[in-house]
């Protein structure tokens, strides 16, 4: 049995599967997609390489929350990092303020016809 806050690769399972869901549901497959285990002070979070459109899901090697460890947990953090990834072409073009108006209004348009998919 796992410490409380000991993250294990049955946790990156529920994590990657659950992501795995929120990426389809989200027509985000343009992105090569890998998941792992890192130390990090966050619960999750999510690389880009937006050129590329490579992205890694990681998982904290431990768990910081009040209480136990559970998949609920596990799976919205997927869930979370999923949207952040829905939404870098904004994050990406606010981080490079070179962008022109015309990419900002395609990389807009881009997250916009996603969400008509979906909603």
């Amino acid at each position: 049995m796992a410490k409380r806050n000991e993250v294990t690769e049955v946790h990156l399972a529920v994590y990657e599967k659950e992501a795995r869901k929120w990426i389809k549901y989200l027509s985000l497959d343009q992105w090569e997609v890998h998941f792992r285990l890192a130390p990090m002070d966050k619960r999750a979070q999510i690389w880009v390489n937006y050129e590329g459109r490579v992205v890694t899901f990681e998982l904290s090697d431990t768990w910081h929350p009040e209480g136990p460890l559970t998949h609920a947990d596990i799976k919205a953090s997927a869930k979370h990092e999923s949207i952040e990834l829905a939404l870098c072409p904004l994050s990406y073009l606010g981080a490079n303020r070179w962008q022109t108006e015309e990419e900002y209004n395609a990389a807009r348009e881009e997250v916009v016809r996603k969400f008509e998919k979906i909603l």
